[in-house]
This record gives structure tokens, C-alpha cells and sequence, in this order.
């Protein structure tokens, strides 16, 4: 059964533009394998704007009170060996996740300036 799905849609540039501007940013926002992930890549901030995508995906998808209390970093998108995309969540993200179903699943593209993400979480 679905418990929720989110979109989410962002400009690369806008990535990119913050994370030139606000050096914060990337650490408030992205954890280390997170970071060496995009960094490890042609164009970072594509890869940056995929994952900035599915985190708000993510909490769209978990609903406005399930979200209360999460941080950016407890949502991290990871890939796996042959490039799939996924979730790994902790913190209250975790907690959360456990308590509207458990199971989370993800899409990412990236085309024309743009990274799009779409998350459905199952119970």
C-alpha cells in the first residue's frame, strides 16, 4: 500500500550557485560519502541537484508532520554499485520512516539544467 510520494524538481544552476556562494551549504546539506560521490563525477553539481531533489522528495513524501525534527544529512541518497539510486535513512528521518512504513523507493534524471527526483514510500 502507498503511504506517499513526493516530486521534486530544481534548477542545476541554483545548485551550483549556492554551492560556489555558501560554503556551508554542502556540509549542512550533503554527508562525506554523499559529497565524494558527486565530486567523483563530471559535472558535481548535477549530482548535487539529483540528491538536493530526492531529500526533498523524501520529506514531501513523508508528509508535513512526519517531518519535523529531520535534518538534511539523515537523508542521504547513495548509489549502488551499477548506479541505481537509493536511501539511506537515520536519525529521526529513520524513525520516521519506521513509522509510516519502512519501505522507500527512488527515481532521479537529470536533463536540460534540470534534476528531478520522485520517492513513494510503501507500508
Amino acid at each position: 500500500m502507498i503511504r506517499g510520494i513526493g516530486i521534486d524538481i530544481i534548477s542545476v544552476e541554483k545548485v551550483a550557485r549556492a554551492l560556489s556562494r555558501q560554503a556551508r551549504f554542502r556540509n549542512r546539506v550533503f554527508t562525506p560519502p554523499e559529497q565524494a560521490l558527486c565530486e567523483q563525477r563530471p559535472s558535481p553539481a548535477t549530482h548535487y541537484a539529483g540528491k538536493f531533489a530526492a531529500k526533498e522528495a523524501f520529506l514531501k513524501a513523508l508528509g508535513r508532520e512526519e517531518r519535523r525534527g529531520i535534518g538534511w544529512r539523515d537523508i542521504e541518497v547513495l548509489n549502488t554499485p551499477g548506479g541505481q539510486p537509493y536511501y539511506r535513512i537515520s536519525g529521526p528521518a529513520g524513525a520516521a520512516l519506521a513509522e509510516a512504513g519502512g519501505k522507500v523507493l527512488l527515481s532521479l534524471s537529470h536533463s536540460d539544467g534540470f534534476a528531478v527526483a520522485f520517492c513513494l514510500i510503501e507500508k
